[in-house]
């Protein structure tokens, strides 16, 4: 099986060096070492989407062909990661706008509820006003009482 963070190149010269058998089609008398280190290597791939993109050729397809398919998609895959950075900062970014989102309408809630009378609820209205503090967006309420006229 293919070590972790191991290259395909790599593990294809380790599986060359287990190879020391001489099967041979009892038909043909070719040799079926190809066959069997080609199943073995699909096998012992530990990416997922090489794995499935190797399955994927047809069976007269030669180990070397496999081979060359499997880098050409390790490699796409790392440059693919290497391009990936600068999503991810935009990512975080809209994380944490999010966090502050929340924050507020956490602050909102229990600031009201300690300005405001539980039994003068109806009777009053808050003022809200967005202030700035030290890069913070922060809020402030205050209580307006305001009588209703029938």
């Amino acid at each position: 099986m293919q070590l972790e963070g191991e290259a395909i190149q790599n593990y294809v010269a380790e599986l060359r060096k287990l190879i020391n058998c001489n099967f041979n089609c009892p038909s043909c008398q070719a040799s079926t070492i190809d066959t069997h280190i080609r199943a073995q290597f699909i096998r012992g791939i530990r990416d997922n989407d090489i794995r499935e993109r190797l399955l994927q050729q047809k069976s007269t397809v030669s180990f070397e062909e496999i081979i060359q398919i499997a880098q050409s998609v390790e490699i796409a895959k790392q440059e693919s990661n290497q391009m990936q950075p600068n999503n991810y900062n935009v990512h975080t970014l809209r994380e944490n706008s999010n966090e502050a989102k929340s924050n507020q309408s956490r602050y909102k809630k229990s600031n009201f509820n300690k300005f405001v009378d539980t039994n003068k609820r109806n009777k009053v209205r808050s003022l809200w006003e967005n202030v700035f503090v030290a890069g913070r967006k922060t809020w402030i309420i205050r209580p307006m009482n305001v009588t209703r006229r029938n």
